[in-house]
């Protein structure tokens, strides 16, 4: 599986029948940007997770943009209506021709700015064959070690979620066959936690850095 990339943060990109975008933020080198998104899919609001500019960057004329529930407002503002905007609640799913999308909690127990009744999202995708869990910004929860993926993009900054050690205790127990490290060296963390993560993997599952820019 080559099939996807990592700019910076948790800026995730994945071709297959579709392309699809995640939380795309600080996307400058791309200047205009390829707007090749056929999907462009924000976790929550905070700005390293909804920036305008980048979505714009990434989403071709006609892209789909979708986001949980509570930021509907904030699509709406980009011009995202009708069936060109899709807002989700925990629990939520939809499908397109061979594509499925499960939305499922993403949150952090104790700090306020991503509590559980935000209902902030993670998102399990199905698309061509093969399973990708995107978890937003979120903490060791039950809901994501219950998640079974062929890959996994996990934060592991630490500070607004799970750090190295808690991330991969998480991904040993959902056992992805690659597990992504996300959200270091731009906002939080650095390359360490990234290869921290990578040590404390079950050697079952490959582990991928490979954020293109910190």
């Amino acid at each position: 599986m080559s099939n996807f990339r990592l700019f910076t943060h948790s800026a995730i990109r994945i071709e297959g029948k579709y392309v699809l975008y995640f939380d795309p933020y600080s996307l400058a080198p791309l200047g205009d940007g390829p707007k090749d998104g056929d999907y462009v899919f924000s976790s929550h609001t905070h700005h390293d997770h909804f920036s305008p500019e980048d979505i714009a960057r990434v989403a071709k004329p006609g892209a789909v943009l979708v986001q949980p529930e509570c930021d509907r407002a904030l699509g709406e503002e980009l011009g995202y209506t009708g069936d060109k905007h899709i807002c989700l609640m925990p629990g939520d799913s939809f499908e397109a021709e061979g594509l499925k999308v499960s939305a499922i909690p993403s949150y952090t127990p104790g700090f306020i700015n991503h509590s559980r009744d935000k209902n902030f999202l993670g998102f399990i995708v199905e698309m061509d064959g093969v399973t990708y869990y995107i978890a937003g910004d979120c903490y060791d929860t039950p809901e994501g070690r219950a998640v079974k993926a062929d890959v996994a993009f996990v934060p592991v900054g630490g500070t607004y979620t799970m750090d190295a050690a808690e991330a991969a205790s998480v991904i040993n127990d959902a056992k992805p066959k690659i597990a992504v490290p996300t959200h270091y060296g731009h906002v939080v963390g650095s390359a360490a936690d990234a290869e921290k993560f990578a040590s404390l993997l079950d050697p079952e599952i490959e582990c991928r850095i490979i954020m293109e820019w910190e």
